[in-house]
C-alpha cells in the first residue's frame, strides 16, 4: 500500500505544455487505497503524461510527437525554449506510504528528458534502507522518461502512525557539469489506531471505566464510552462482546466502519438476577478489520459493590 505525492520541480517553459499525471487521495487517504497508486508527476504541468512502466523503461510523453508548431528552432524541428542538451525533469520529493501489517510495495518514480539531446542517467542510489531497482545507465531520448522503482523500507516497530520518515534517492546525469540531483523520500505509516474515551471525548485512564451509583439502594447507572480511532486510516469495529454480570449496547453483526478521528459511543451497565452477585469486574472485547496497528485493546469495566442486595439489574439494549 503505498502513495506517490509530488511537490515542485524542475521545469522548463516548453514543458510546462506537455503533459503530466499524479495519484492522488481522497478523504485523506493514500491513493493506492482509492486506486492505483505509483505514478508521479511534474508539478505546473497539465494533461497526461506518460504511462506506467517496469524500471529501465521508457515511456512517450503526451504532445511531444508530431510535426513542430511555428516557434521551431530553425531546421532542428526543436521548439524554442528547449536546451540543446540533456536536461533533466524530476520531482524534489517523492512521497510512498505504507500500511500496518504490510509489505512495503515498490513504486514508480518517473525521470523525464526535457532537453534536445539523450539523458543519461547514472549513478543512482537511495539512503535510509530505500531500495531503488533500475537498469544503468538508464538513457532517457528527447521528449520521453524513464522508469525507477523505489521501495520504502519496513517500518520499524517504533514508528508512529503518521509521523513520516524521510531518505534522499541520488542520480548523476550526463547533464552539463554532469551533475547530481537529489529527491526527498518520505513515507508515512497509515493504519487506524484504538482508544476508548469517556463520553465528553476525554482519554480512560488505563482504559478504565467504573459503574456508578445515583442511589447506593440500586443498581448502577449505565455509562456511556466512546471507541476512538486516533490513527489516520478508517477500519471496521465489531462488538463488544461483553464478560458475566454486564451487558450494554453494541454494533451488531455487521460492525461499524470508524474513520480517522471518527468513534462509535456505546453504553455499559450491570446485569444480574435475583439471588446474583451485585459486583464484578470484566473486559468487553472488541475486534478490528483490516486496517487497525496492532490488536485492540480492551475495557475494563468494574462495578463496585453498593449497599443493594440481590439485586436485579438490567443493561441498556441496541
Amino acid at each position: 500500500m503505498q502513495v506517490v505525492r509530488l511537490k515542485v520541480c524542475r521545469l522548463l517553459g516548453f514543458w510546462s505544455l506537455l503533459g503530466a499525471f499524479c495519484a492522488c487521495g481522497s478523504n485523506g487517504r493514500p491513493a493506492s487505497l482509492v486506486s492505483a497508486g505509483g505514478q508521479s508527476s511534474a508539478a505546473g504541468h497539465s494533461g497526461k503524461g506518460g504511462d506506467s512502466g517496469e524500471a529501465g523503461q521508457t515511456a512517450e510523453i503526451a504532445g511531444s510527437s508530431g510535426a513542430p508548431d511555428e516557434s521551431a528552432a530553425g531546421d532542428s524541428g526543436i521548439p524554442s525554449g528547449i536546451p540543446d542538451s540533456p536536461y533533466a525533469v524530476f520531482p524534489e520529493q517523492l512521497e510512498v506510504d505504507v500500511g500496518c501489517g504490510q509489505e512495503p510495495r515498490p513504486v514508480l518514480l518517473v525521470l523525464r528528458n526535457g532537453g534536445a539531446l539523450p539523458l543519461t542517467i547514472s549513478g543512482l542510489t537511495a539512503d535510509s534502507n530505500y531500495l531503488v531497482k533500475v537498469d544503468l545507465p538508464l538513457v532517457v531520448a528527447p521528449g520521453t522518461s524513464g522508469n525507477v522503482l523505489v521501495t520504502p523500507p519496513a517500518p520499524e516497530e517504533e514508528t508512529k502512525v503518521g509521523v513520516p520518515t524521510t531518505g534522499t534517492l541520488s542520480f548523476t546525469t550526463n547533464e552539463p557539469g554532469t551533475p547530481t540531483h537529489h529527491i526527498q523520500l518520505m513515507t508515512t505509516l497509515f493504519g487506524g489506531t484504538l482508544e476508548f474515551l469517556d463520553k465528553s471525548g476525554n482519554p480512560l485512564a488505563e482504559s478504565s471505566l467504573t459503574l456508578r451509583y445515583s442511589s447506593p439502594d440500586e443498581c448502577p447507572d449505565s455509562v456511556t464510552y466512546r471507541v476512538h480511532n486516533s490513527g489516520n486510516l478508517a477500519f471496521d469495529l465489531t462488538g463488544p462482546t461483553f464478560p458475566p454480570h454486564f451487558g450494554g449496547t453494541s454494533t451488531g453483526a455487521r460492525g461499524v466502519s470508524l474513520p480517522p478521528d471518527g468513534y462509535a459511543e456505546f453504553r455499559v451497565g450491570g446485569v444480574a438476577a435475583s439471588g446474583d452477585v451485585c459486583s464484578g469486574s470484566g473486559q468487553l472485547t472488541f475486534s478490528a478489520g483490516t486496517g487497525l496497528c496492532g490488536t485492540a485493546p480492551v475495557l475494563n469495566v468494574i462495578w463496585p459493590a453498593g449497599s443493594l442486595t440481590g439485586c436485579v439489574c438490567t443493561a441498556p439494549q441496541q
